[in-house]
């Protein structure tokens, strides 16, 4: 989503309502509702409340001395294929790793600015040779185009 707001830990969005010509949002990833709206259609009147929005429910968490929720506090479920999970955990343990570390290796790659070319396995050799191995080989292989590589270090 490209129309976001930042302030401190909290994202909010910037949503456009032509009928009424307002700009509103509300703060994301957290199940609490937290809203703002500019009536003035302004973008800086509207960055402005967002940060007195979340100001204010951090200043209301202190006074009631409880735990401000936080974004994406590090804990989520994925639905996904039984086979997709069973070629994980086979992965996993392939690599010596919990499954946990392979979902989030996987996601920093994902998510990350400076990705691999994701239409090609790499290995690397000790000798820092490297040589690009056919695409989507043996169980790796995947069905649908676009795909991810894998960078495996050889001894």
């Amino acid at each position: 989503m490209k129309n976001t707001i930042k302030y401190k830990k909290y994202i909010g969005s910037v949503e456009i309502d032509m009928e009424d010509k307002v700009l509103h949002g509300k703060v994301l990833f957290i199940s609490g509702l937290i809203t703002y709206e500019s009536i003035n259609f302004d973008l800086d009147e509207l960055k402005k409340e967002f940060e007195e929005s979340v100001d204010e429910y951090l200043a209301d968490c202190e006074e009631l001395n409880i735990e401000p929720e936080l974004p994406c506090k590090g804990l989520f479920n994925v639905r996904i294929p039984s086979e997709l999970h069973q070629a994980a955990n086979l992965s996993a343990m392939k690599n010596d790793e919990s499954l946990n570390t392979l979902v989030k290796r996987a996601i920093e790659v994902e998510v990350s600015e400076k990705t691999i070319n994701h239409k090609h396995d790499v290995t690397v050799c000790v000798n820092h040779n490297v040589v690009m191995e056919k695409q989507f080989e043996g169980e790796y292989q995947q069905q649908q185009a676009g795909g991810y590589g894998k960078l495996r270090i050889v001894k």
